[in-house]
C-alpha cells in the first residue's frame, strides 16, 4: 500500500509540469507591480489564475486516465486494485486545485511576504504530515492517508487565498 502512495505520489509530481512556470511568473510580475500599478496587478493575478485554472482542469483529466490505468500498467496487486485507483484519483484532484493555487503563494512571494509563505508551507508540511502518522496510528488505510493529507494541502490554499487578500487592495 505504501507503494501505491509513493507511485501516485509520484504521478502527481508529474502533473505539478502543467503548472508551466505560471507560479514563478507570477511572483516576478507581481513583483514588478505591487506598489506602483494595482489595476495591472489585479490583471495579472486574475490571468494567472484563469489560465492556471484551466491547466488544473487538464492535469485532472490527464491525472484521471492514469487512475484508470494505473493498476494494470504499474501490475497493482488485486487486492490493492480499488485502493490504488481511489489514491490516484484523490491525488489527482488535490494536483489539479493546488496548480491555480500556486498563484497566490507567487502573490505572497510577489508582496516579499516570505514570512507568510514559509509559515504557510510549515503548517503544510506539519499538518500534512502529523496526519499521516496520526491516520497511521488509528490504523487507517493508505486512503485515509491520503485523503486526509490531501484535505490539509488544499485548505492551505484557501489560508493562502485568505492571506492574498488581506495584502493586495482590491482582490476578489
Amino acid at each position: 500500500a505504501f507503494a501505491v502512495w509513493v507511485l501516485a505520489g509520484a504521478t502527481g509530481s508529474y502533473l505539478e509540469l502543467f503548472e508551466m512556470g505560471f507560479g514563478v511568473a507570477t511572483t516576478k510580475l507581481v513583483a514588478e507591480d505591487a506598489e506602483r500599478d494595482t489595476s495591472s496587478l489585479l490583471k495579472t493575478v486574475n490571468s494567472s489564475l484563469a489560465v492556471l485554472s484551466l491547466l488544473g482542469i487538464a492535469a485532472i483529466i490527464v491525472g484521471l486516465m492514469v487512475a484508470a490505468i494505473a493498476p494494470f500498467v504499474f501490475q497493482i496487486p488485486d487486492e490493492l486494485r480499488g485502493e490504488a485507483f481511489i489514491v490516484f484519483m484523490v491525488l489527482t484532484v488535490t494536483v489539479g486545485i493546488s496548480i491555480p493555487g500556486d498563484v497566490f503563494g507567487g502573490v505572497l512571494a510577489g508582496y516579499q511576504r516570505y514570512d507568510l509563505l514559509s509559515l504557510s508551507n510549515l503548517v503544510l508540511a506539519a499538518g500534512g504530515g502529523g496526519a499521516a502518522i496520526i491516520v497511521t496510528l488509528a490504523g487507517g488505510d493508505v486512503v485515509a492517508v491520503v485523503m486526509a493529507t490531501s484535505v490539509i494541502s488544499v485548505l492551505m490554499h484557501g489560508v493562502r487565498y485568505w492571506l492574498v487578500r488581506r495584502i493586495v487592495p482590491g482582490f476578489r
